[in-house]
């Protein structure tokens, strides 16, 4: 049995395709916890023709951010198995059924993940999966790439071992689910499903991917400063290829922001990140990164170590 979250905050366009895409599961032993995050459009209306299935659990809250909307419904959530899903996503009719099987290959799991597909407004398809994975499950080294891996409408966790981490942070307007997910992959096994059975729709209105993280940094070292505590806090730090991943992508992002020539925002990295975090990293590095002479020359060091960083993990 699951219990289905979905944060509503005006989703009337596209909230109807989403419950239509649970209805239509071939699994049917399920719930749907609708947080109403105090949406002000005709989102509720849309839910309310639904209501007639007794599986639809509709709940209402002041707006406080996706966050609390998601821990709000998970706090109410009948079953221990509890799956993510964003009022603009869809799942393929296997989804649930697969993700049982899943649980039954892997019960001692608490985190499972699938591959999926990323349809942008054009229609154009984009799949989020690897050949190898195909009509597979399996227990992964999560860190070896959390992007493909999960996003929060391909991921399900169990209740009971969730409810006592810190959830999802609702300190976060951004970034939120990833500094969720990273931190409770240090606690458990992941296992993946390496068919597509998500849908992320992106270019919607409203929808985070269309934010440009990049200008709201805050966030994104919070979120960088808030894992990293997790995985000192973890006292087997099972994840060993966690260090590698985290100073990718913090290199990755300063690689960004050097090509926008955003050198406040790269300042704001050196400046931010926590002592645990920096010390992961060459003494030298953000010295060279805060100097726009040294532009050119902080391009060819990043370029080096994802380069050595790729070579690693190239078969994830």
């Amino acid at each position: 049995m699951f219990s289905i979250v979905i944060p509503l905050y005006n989703k009337a366009k596209n909230i109807e395709k989403t419950l239509t895409s649970l209805l239509n599961q071939s699994f049917t032993e399920f719930e749907i916890v609708i947080v109403n995050d105090g949406s002000t459009d005709d989102g509720v209306e849309v839910i309310n023709r639904f209501t007639n299935d007794s599986r639809i659990n509709l709940v209402h809250q002041e707006n406080k951010g996706a966050s609390a909307a998601r821990n709000k419904g998970v706090r109410v959530a009948k079953y221990n198995y509890v799956a993510f899903i964003d009022g603009d996503d869809e799942w393929t009719p296997n989804y649930l059924s697969e993700i049982k099987k899943a649980i039954e290959l892997f019960p001692d799991a608490a985190m499972f993940c699938t591959a999926g597909l990323i349809r942008y407004d054009n229609k154009k398809e984009v799949p989020r999966s690897k050949e190898k994975y195909l009509n597979r499950i399996v227990e992964i080294d999560f860190f070896k790439n959390p992007y493909f891996y999960t996003n929060t409408s391909s991921t399900v966790v169990k209740k009971n071992i969730f409810i006592i981490t810190e959830m999802f942070p609702e300190n976060l307007k951004s970034n939120e689910d990833i500094a969720c997910f990273y931190s409770f992959a240090f606690l458990t096994p992941v296992i993946y499903c390496g068919n597509p059975m998500s849908i992320y729709n992106r270019g919607i209105d409203g929808h985070l991917s269309s934010i440009d993280h990049f200008k709201m940094p805050v966030n994104v070292v919070t979120r960088f400063n808030y894992v990293h505590k997790h995985w000192v806090d973890c006292g087997t730090k099972r994840e060993n290829s966690y260090l590698g991943f985290m100073k990718y992508e913090v290199r990755n992002n300063i690689n960004l922001l050097l090509k926008q020539n955003k050198f406040e925002a790269v300042n704001y990295y050196a400046e931010s990140l926590s002592k645990d975090v920096l010390k992961h990293f060459n003494f030298f590095e953000f010295f060279l990164y805060k100097r726009k002479k040294m532009k050119l020359l902080s391009f060819c060091f990043i370029i080096a170590t994802k380069i050595s960083w790729k070579i690693k993990t190239f078969n994830y």
